[in-house]
């Protein structure tokens, strides 16, 4: 399997399509030319040598012959591009890949393969090319070496073209936005990648979970109607785009009427769009099958709505909800028959998991001691993700209902309101959303973290309950004193894993039990323990190593203490006030008896004023004033640019650059995002 992936992706950069840049590079000279000399055997002469300077167009090409074991092509270079020089002539063809670019670049015969020595670009490809089929067999290997290679050549064509063709390859989410923070125009011009994000932001337009993007296209009248007029309006909407020519997609038509017949009058409706060019086969087409839905055509054929809207590919449906939500994409035969019958026939009021709301804790307890159940407890975050879908599309199946209505009572909180700390607290609950498992006394069983499907859930849920040795075991063993060195190790992986943080802070002080600061600080198992604890500003351990913090930047270097120094960033978000889940501003108050703690501290005064910085942005961020964010980076920018490159800024200019309607606003975050 690790040698099919490896093998893809040298496939993927072999055969993609490479469109190259046609525009201005201001690192080439108006005047700049190429030079192409060859170096080949006197048995090579007669032989045509071929440049493809644009390797998706065949068009773009200059040649000349092998004469007296020599040849010279030369021509004015717009920008560099990936190219190709082909040597052929009877039976005999040669060719090697190279990037087009300023200067000379010298192509040698030898032992029966063109060896090729040219400039700054060329010798990066080339490298890189070498390096890939040495690690052809180790996908490890390579995939840690080629998230290094984008990282260091985001500055040029190459870095562009090999991230384009791996959709950003290894990287995490975090290092791709660092990445083009920083790239330079040459980097963001190349036509592939520009080709890439515009069809990664239209993928994304049929992702579930996303609002469904409008379009207008005819009707077989010719009366022009927009998707918004059928989508929206209280019923569930099924997209599909097909094509009367395909034997598949004709047969896959025929099996939607019958589906369309059983669910339309419960509330399901189709609008089918034709990526058949052919308006006249189209109409021929729809008629011979009489189907009696909204049918729409695309002149513009595949090349149209269907991938420049939702980047469809072969094929594309959506399944969108009467919120205007797309839920699923991808649908056909069998699975959109399940689909409606989740949606028609098992989403029926009450049969879902009955949450017992308006009751207090104490009652819920009361409730499952007298009915002999479990507690099942929800603790939400309602605007996120994982408790949107569980609550309105698995908690509410049939299966869902028929497995925690038995076996629990079942609860739910929000865990972002204050009126439930004390719980949250109790429960160590740091991710929403989290569901717990207790008994009737309230004791921990166990507990699931985050959405899935429901019979996944139900799965976990499960395991948590059989697991003789899990959570709750090691919970027990913790608080009868068992101090063992690799059961405290286990239980903090363990913690780790779900997100229990007080939990973890307990392990770690167990671990570094009889230690003072200095040895702490001195030794990195002890220093990692430290970290991994998530010891907080008020804690003592953070306190007793800040204190000591010298002797970790001389044993641990400067960068653990620059995490430190991070805590103290990370704090201010305390200094925000928060209530239902809406954001309500900085609490001023708070924020001055922060920065005056943080002095008390030993705190350089340059990062309490960066930590003061990060409130304000947050706020800005949070309150989506976006002119008031740019000019509050641009400030940051000159006093260093210490925010700049943070993780939640950076998503804060993604949000700003798909919101933000002001163009002054919008031009400054693109050179920022450009790396000028």
């Amino acid at each position: 399997m690790k040698r099919m992936l490896l093998s893809l992706m040298v496939m993927a950069f072999t055969c993609s399509c490479l469109a190259q840049n046609t525009s201005n590079d201001k690192a080439i000279s108006q005047s700049a030319t190429y030079t192409l000399k060859g170096i080949f055997p006197t048995s090579l002469n007669g032989k045509k040598v071929t440049l493809y300077a644009h390797l998706d167009d065949p068009r773009t090409t200059e040649s000349t012959v092998v004469r007296d074991g020599k040849f010279i092509l030369t021509g004015p270079l717009e920008s560099p591009s990936l190219a190709r020089l082909v040597v052929s002539g009877g039976l005999f063809v040669e060719n090697v890949t190279f990037v087009l670019e300023e200067g000379e670049t010298t192509f040698t015969y030898v032992n029966n393969s063109l060896l090729v020595k040219g400039g700054k670009r060329t010798t990066i490809y080339l490298a890189h090319e070498e390096t890939t089929k040495k690690l052809f067999n180790d996908q490890d290997r390579y995939l840690k070496y080629l998230a290094s290679f984008l990282k260091k050549n985001n500055d040029n064509i190459i870095g562009a073209h090999f991230y384009s063709t791996f959709g950003g390859g290894p990287l995490s989410e975090r290092e791709r936005a660092e990445l083009l923070a920083t790239a330079s125009e040459e980097f963001l011009n190349y036509p592939l990648f520009k080709e890439y994000q515009e069809r990664k932001k239209a993928m994304e337009r049929q992702m579930a979970g996303v609002t469904f993007t409008d379009f207008e296209l005819p009707d077989k009248d010719g009366k022009i109607h927009k998707l918004s007029e059928y989508v929206g309006k209280g019923q569930y909407v099924f997209v599909n785009f097909w094509n009367g020519k395909i034997p598949n997609d004709r047969s896959e038509m025929l099996n939607m009427r019958a589906v369309y017949e059983k669910y339309h009058e419960k509330g399901f409706d189709i609008v089918s769009v034709s990526t058949e060019k052919d308006r006249n086969s189209w109409l021929k087409a729809i008629n011979e099958m009489s189907l009696p839905w909204h049918q729409l055509h695309d002149a513009q054929g595949a090349a149209g709505v269907f991938s420049q809207v939702y980047g469809g590919n072969s094929s594309l449906t959506l399944f969108i909800e009467p919120d205007s939500i797309i839920t699923a994409n991808n649908l056909s035969g069998s699975l959109l028959e399940d689909k409606l019958e989740d949606v028609f026939g098992i989403l029926t009021p009450g049969s879902g998991v009955l949450f017992n709301d308006g009751k207090s804790f104490d009652d819920i307890l009361y409730m499952a001691k007298r009915d002999n159940k479990m507690v099942f407890l929800a603790c939400n975050d309602p605007s996120s993700e994982g408790t949107q879908m569980m609550n309105g599309k698995e908690f509410p199946k049939k299966e869902a209902g028929n497995f925690f209505n038995n076996k629990f009572v079942c609860w739910q909180i929000d865990a972002t309101d204050k009126q439930n700390i004390e719980l949250v607290y109790k429960y160590d609950i740091n991710e929403a959303p989290t569901y717990l498992l207790l008994d009737n006394n309230g004791n921990h069983l166990g507990r699931v973290v985050g959405g899935t499907d429901i019979t996944r859930f139900i799965w976990m849920v499960q395991d948590e309950l059989q697991d003789d040795e899990g959570l709750a075991w090691y919970q027990r063993q913790f608080n009868d004193g068992e101090r063992d060195k690799q059961f405290l190790y286990d239980y903090l992986e363990l913690a780790e894993e779900y997100y229990m943080k007080n939990t973890a802070k307990k392990i770690a002080a167990a671990l570094l039990d009889g230690k003072n600061a200095e040895q702490v600080a001195c030794d990195k198992e002890l220093f990692e323990v430290f970290k991994r604890g998530h010891f907080m500003l008020n804690d003592k351990w953070f306190t007793l190593l800040y204190q000591e913090r010298e002797a970790v930047q001389r044993h641990q270097g400067e960068g653990a203490v620059r995490e430190m120094n991070e805590l103290w960033k990370e704090g201010t978000k305390s200094c925000l006030l928060f209530k239902d889940g809406s954001y309500q501003g900085i609490d001023a108050n708070f924020l001055q008896v922060y920065k005056q703690t943080m002095k008390e501290y030993g705190v350089p005064q340059a990062d309490i004023l960066r930590n003061e910085r990060w409130v304000l942005i947050l706020n800005a961020s949070y309150s989506r004033n976006y002119s008031e964010m740019v000019k509050l980076l641009k400030n940051d920018l000159k006093q260093g640019g210490t925010l700049f490159n943070d993780p939640s800024v950076i998503d804060a200019l993604q949000e700003l650059m798909s919101n933000c309607q002001d163009p002054k606003v919008l031009k400054t975050v693109e050179k920022w995002i450009a790396g000028t």
